[in-house]
């Protein structure tokens, strides 16, 4: 009768097999979750100045004017904006105002910038997000070109 021998541990194929299968899995997730960490920072960016488009509709039913500073427009004066931002621009053309967010994102390169703007939908004013350099798959949905 023969004797069969225990095994200790794997042999050199099929620790070359589970190598090979996890750097496949890597090669498919790394790109999705850098678009993903991406498409969020350009979204947390709309997020952030949200307040001055509050303050933008409030001025538009007063009949006031744009906000002077970021303070009177809801944005506390120590509030830091994330690393990710590198600068917000206010802006008023007209009947439209802007707002002009550029990130300081090295993936997104030169075309960093996303401009959220205001039109009159039929007497009421409505914000989009539809212009600037930003590549449509790391816009949000509703920005999308």
């Amino acid at each position: 009768m023969a004797r069969h021998r225990k095994r200790d541990g794997y042999t050199l194929f099929e620790l070359l097999i589970v190598l090979t299968i996890i750097s496949v899995l890597a090669l498919i997730a790394i790109p999705i979750y850098q678009r993903i960490d991406v498409s969020t920072k350009v979204s947390l960016g709309i997020t952030f100045v949200s307040p001055l488009r509050y303050a933008d509709s409030v001025d538009f039913i007063n009949g006031g004017n744009w906000p002077k500073g970021s303070e009177t427009a809801g944005i506390p004066h120590n509030t830091v904006p994330p690393d990710y931002i590198q600068s917000i621009e206010l802006a008023r053309a007209n009947s439209s105002d802007s707002i002009t967010i550029v990130y300081s994102i090295r993936t997104l390169g030169n075309d960093n910038t996303l401009i959220l703007y205001t039109m009159e939908n039929g007497g009421q004013r409505v914000w989009k997000c539809d212009r600037g350099t930003v590549i449509n798959k790391f816009r949000p949905t509703n920005c999308k070109i």
